[in-house]
């Protein structure tokens, strides 16, 4: 087995024994249940209101848009601000721990040691995720009316390009930083730039990576489409980039004992 392949095994054993490994299961999990759940219900609760002045509202019923809508929302937000804060010491706990000299004093190199942290949090999370979708879309269907998996599918892998997008920017920071929670709160911050205010200017709106999150309703009506093209070589590309980031950083840094 190479040498990444090692560290990367020891890197999920560590997501085990951490209980990280069972907050993302359970993190997605509750993506995935309480997306359709709370669009059939938030209909009955708004007529559970009552209404003064004798204004009458009429509140459609829901439909698995709605679910599909809170789950694209749930994932960019909610799930977002998690998974950053599980991932924000992925480098820096074990700066904080000083086992890093234990480690790189073996036959062990620096790029090594920071790809199997990539490659053991982008696998764990993508299989959460790609669970939870399918959890999701059984769930909903169940409740709902049956609509298309191929589109929603297209929806769930460009949303959980963002998704990795963002955690390569907090493990990015985790790696700069000797601090988690510095690491968190830059990680936070690439998501508000990232998910929204690119999307403010017309010069960069088409190519952001909130852009896949912001239209992901035309992809459930007409499937995949050229215009998200650019936005999504643009996630994959930043997604090499800190990751290079990373590994370049990491090999110019002192290691404390």
């Amino acid at each position: 087995m190479s040498t990444t392949g090692v560290l990367f095994k020891k890197d999920l054993m560590e997501q085990v024994r951490s209980r990280k490994a069972l907050i993302l299961a359970v993190v997605f999990l509750f993506l995935a249940l309480v997306s359709p759940i709370s669009a059939k219900l938030m209909p009955q609760l708004l007529k559970n209101f009552v209404v003064q002045g004798g204004v009458t509202i009429s509140i459609p019923e829901a439909t698995y848009n709605d679910a599909v809508a809170q789950f694209v929302k749930n994932a960019g937000q909610l799930v977002v601000f998690l998974l950053i804060f599980v991932v924000a010491g992925a480098v820096a706990d074990e700066k904080i721990r000083k086992t890093l000299e234990m480690v790189l004093v073996k036959p062990v190199s620096r790029s090594a040691f920071i790809l199997s942290k990539f490659l053991a949090y982008f696998s764990t999370i993508t299989l959460s995720y790609a669970v939870s979708s399918l959890l999701f879309y059984l769930y909903t269907v169940s409740i709902f009316e049956s609509f298309s998996g191929l589109n929603f599918s297209i929806v769930a892998v460009l949303t959980l390009i963002y998704l990795l997008l963002i955690i390569s920017v907090t493990i990015f920071a985790s790696t700069l930083s000797r601090s988690p929670a510095i690491a968190g709160v830059i990680g936070l911050f690439s998501s508000f730039i990232f998910g929204s205010i690119l999307g403010l200017f017309s010069s960069t709106a088409g190519y952001a990576p909130g852009y896949i999150l912001a239209h992901y309703s035309d992809v459930m009506r007409q499937g995949w489409s050229v215009e998200f093209a650019p936005p999504t070589m643009v996630s994959i590309a930043l997604i090499i980039v800190f990751v290079s980031l990373s590994i370049i950083a990491f090999a110019k840094q002192e290691i404390e004992r």
